[in-house]
């Protein structure tokens, strides 16, 4: 497949690409001991014996999906299901069909007009194949997620996978599958009651940001689309909820309807189960309720309030984003969606007591029409957190905003600069941030050790 798949070179990093290519490659080499292994005995009694074609067939791509488990789930934070169901016709397609015609045209090469047809030829049968791969990945089910294997987990499953495909009477394959067990369940960390985890995910020029309690997640906003389709949320949020170990969401809040907002709102939830959904413009979400001003409600002793829209304000875009205050034992924080100093100004005046927070996400990504300083004094916050791409056309956050957020005495942090930004409020603890870059650096950008 990748004469098909060359022109898309991201392709090559997706889970179904990987265990088809590695599958079908190991089928490949494989294929010729098949006319022996036919025929050899379940148990070895020096004679021979058919075996059913299904178990021929099958079960190398059963014990090849066995083995591809610890790479998916260590590259992608998931495994393709519909991998080996698919490899059941990728390996005889390609072995039978697209490899000879391949060959013909290798050996034709002279006879340039029938190489082209044969090429053009295998390039179809390719693409008309390639949807129906494209199809399985669309599959409920073709799609397995799980967070990343520590480095000893994913030892330890190799280690177990190997025992597991040892020949038969090995006496100890059994054991394979407990050192597969730390792969299946790894450990999650839990809040203490009262506390909460904000999570201000790494979208580029959008916004997603995931908090946490003890038993309950809710999500603001799924980050940015764009105009000619696809969005980050199948391509980051997604996996990044997962890797945090969120499989369902309580709630999602879409501030408002912009595409940097809302343009992942439709693949999350082909991807996630979420029990509720509240927007500032419910007609444009199936299923949706509007988020109003004066709705609260409490999580495993953790506050949540919305502060804007009250039910009388026209749909006015940014200026209607739904904002939101969170209140734990361990601090507060306030995440106003894109509203601008208007509206800033209008909760300055009806609301000031509810604005105190300990942490802002700035509004609208800092730009120079919001974080007034008469709200950023009404806030007081010691942290202000801007969600923005980098190197953005429009220049957020602002240097004016900037200055407006350090004459508070605000620390400032950019995911742009950091990467996503992960705070936890535990009561009798000091705010603690973790910026994922520092935490987690790329291979490449870690420095050079001296000679």
């Amino acid at each position: 497949m990748w004469s098909r798949r060359a022109g898309s070179p991201s392709s090559t990093c997706s889970p179904c690409f990987l265990s088809t290519e590695v599958a079908s490659s190991a089928r490949c080499s494989r294929f010729a001991s098949v006319s022996t292994e036919a025929f050899r005995s379940p148990r070895w009694s020096g004679s021979w014996a058919p075996l059913p074609l299904w178990r021929v067939w099958l079960m190398p791509q059963l014990g090849l999906s066995l083995a591809l488990l610890p790479l998916g789930l260590a590259f992608f934070q998931q495994t393709s299901l519909a991998a080996p169901l698919v490899n059941l016709l990728a390996v005889p397609y390609v072995t039978f069909i697209i490899v000879p015609l391949l060959l013909a045209a290798l050996a034709l090469w002279p006879l340039a007009f029938c190489s082209a047809l044969l090429l053009q030829l295998a390039w179809w049968l390719l693409g008309a194949f390639d949807s129906l791969v494209l199809m399985a990945a669309q599959w409920p089910m073709a799609r397995w997620a799980m967070p990343a294997p520590s480095l000893s987990a994913w030892v330890l499953a190799l280690a177990g996978i190997a025992l597991l495909l040892a020949p038969r009477g090995f006496a100890v394959r059994a054991f394979g599958l407990c050192a597969l067990l730390p792969l299946f369940l790894p450990p999650r960390p839990q809040l203490p009651t009262a506390a909460f985890e904000l999570t201000l995910l790494d979208v580029g020029q959008g916004q997603a940001t995931l908090i946490r309690t003890a038993e309950h997640a809710l999500l603001v906003d799924t980050g940015p689309g764009f105009p000619e389709g696809g969005d980050l949320s199948d391509r980051v949020l997604a996996p990044a909820l997962v890797q945090l170990g969120v499989t369902r969401l309580d709630r999602l809040i879409v501030s408002h309807d912009d595409l940097d907002h809302a343009g992942g709102t439709a693949s999350l939830r082909r991807r996630l189960p979420i029990d509720q959904i509240a927007t500032s413009a419910p007609s444009t979400i199936v299923g949706a309720s509007a988020c109003l001003s004066g709705e609260a409600w409490e999580w495993d002793g953790v506050r949540f309030a919305l502060l804007h829209p009250p039910p009388t304000l026209p749909y006015l875009d940014n200026d209607s984003s739904c904002v939101l205050r969170v209140q734990g034992a361990g601090g507060s924080a306030l995440i106003p969606g894109d509203i601008g100093e208007v509206i800033e100004g209008r909760l300055v005046r009806e609301q000031r007591a509810a604005l105190d927070a300990d942490v802002l996400i700035a509004s609208h990504h800092g730009s120079k029409s919001s974080s007034s300083a008469e709200f950023l004094g009404a806030v007081s916050p010691q942290w202000m957190l801007y969600s923005a791409g980098y190197r953005n056309r429009y220049g957020f956050p602002r240097p004016e905003v900037a200055q407006r957020a350090a004459d508070v005495g605000a620390r400032q942090l950019n995911t742009a600069d950091v990467g996503a930004l992960r705070l936890r409020f535990v009561p009798g603890e000091h705010i603690q941030v973790e910026r994922w870059r520092a935490v987690s650096p790329h291979w490449w950008a870690e420095p050079l050790l001296p000679p």
